[in-house]
């Protein structure tokens, strides 16, 4: 299953098919940030934002945790209001989702660090 964000992530588009990063469309080179990210969206949510009925995927344990990056709601909803991001939408979740990034790295994830902690190297471009 590919996903591919019609909006621009900061300037960058992405397309995933399973962990992959396979396009970066601000250069030739797919970067750590966007592999990380990929990855811990195909964790979260198995890169989806939407549920097959198109409701808004959340959290199995917390149902808080919203959408493609899992995105708290509770934890993140302010900030995310403050910010204009709509977590409930695709665009928004993923500029929340670089914001939390780049602000925390990938901290707010390590309760899937299992899963997406893998090796991706293989897939950056040096």
């Amino acid at each position: 299953m590919a996903f591919a964000p019609t909006n621009p992530l900061y300037g960058l588009d992405i397309v995933l098919v399973g962990r992959t990063a396979v396009r970066a469309s601000s250069g030739p080179f797919i970067t750590h940030k966007l592999i990380t990210l990929a990855s811990i969206a195909e964790c979260e949510s198995g890169g989806r934002q939407y549920n097959a009925d198109g409701s808004v995927k959340r959290g199995r344990v917390n149902p808080n945790d919203t959408g493609l990056y899992q995105i708290n709601k509770t934890v993140w909803g302010a900030k995310a209001k403050e910010l204009g991001y709509d977590i409930l939408t695709e665009e928004g979740n993923i500029k929340m989702a670089n914001w939390i990034y780049d602000k925390y790295e990938t901290k707010p994830w390590n309760a899937s660090k299992k899963c997406w902690n893998t090796s991706r190297s293989d897939y950056v471009n040096t």
